[in-house]
């Protein structure tokens, strides 16, 4: 735990997971370039953020921020191993059919991860996937979530992590990526994607011009 300035960086615990899933829902249903296309509610969106922050205090990967004097989760960095088990992969794609607003998110981060994976022998203990990040938005530009970064990627390090990769779906958080020396790898264009048939992204603001698969080499 590093505590720096009013704001903790901690791993998820559970004791915190509740409060975490609760600003997961409100930073992507209010800000996230691709949720807020697709119109998600938090009602709708509630049950992704709760069965990866529930997973999130089994595997012990993830970090969130809060604020020292009022204990209020403000941040999140949701991480996984990129190799899942294949009891967690069968509930992720059961839910992904139930909520069918969300599947062209999914279907855009699955496009991007199974060309990272082709032609690559990956196994479980390798590559630590970032999948949910955030903060809220009083509490932007203040550098918590580059030091919330540092954090997680020496944790990751030290579990002796290869690779990290993130898809990135805003300019800012791009760039912030880039300086924190990752690489663009594989990317696609919200103006360019259809999901059966619709250009589902084509009203995302056009500073946004694509979602990009990240890495960063340790």
């Amino acid at each position: 735990m590093l505590e720096k300035d009013g704001i903790i960086y901690e791993l998820l615990q559970e004791k915190d997971l509740e409060k975490t899933i609760a600003c997961v829902t409100d930073v992507f249903t209010s800000r996230e370039p691709l949720t807020t296309a697709l119109e998600l509610t938090q009602d709708e969106f509630y049950p992704f953020a709760k069965m990866f922050c529930d997973k999130a205090v089994e595997d012990q990967l993830s970090y969130i921020t809060k604020n020292t004097a009022t204990d209020e989760v403000i941040g999140f960095l949701i991480a996984e191993d990129l190799i899942q088990e294949p009891d967690f992969q069968e509930s992720y794609h059961r839910l992904f059919q139930e909520i069918v607003k969300i599947q062209p998110l999914i279907d855009v981060v699955d496009k991007l991860e199974e060309k990272y994976l082709e032609n690559k022998k990956i196994t479980k203990g390798e590559v630590f996937h970032m999948f949910l990040g955030g903060i809220q938005q009083s509490y932007e530009h203040r550098g918590i979530p580059e030091i919330a970064l540092e954090e997680l990627l020496e944790s990751a390090q030290k579990r002796n992590y290869r690779a990290a990769i993130i898809e990135v779906s805003g300019i800012n958080s791009q760039r912030n990526m880039l300086q924190a020396g990752f690489q663009e790898k594989f990317s696609i264009d919200y103006q360019d994607y259809t999901y059966e048939g619709k250009r589902v992204f084509a009203g995302i603001p056009k500073i946004n011009k694509k979602c990009i698969l990240m890495e960063k080499i340790f």
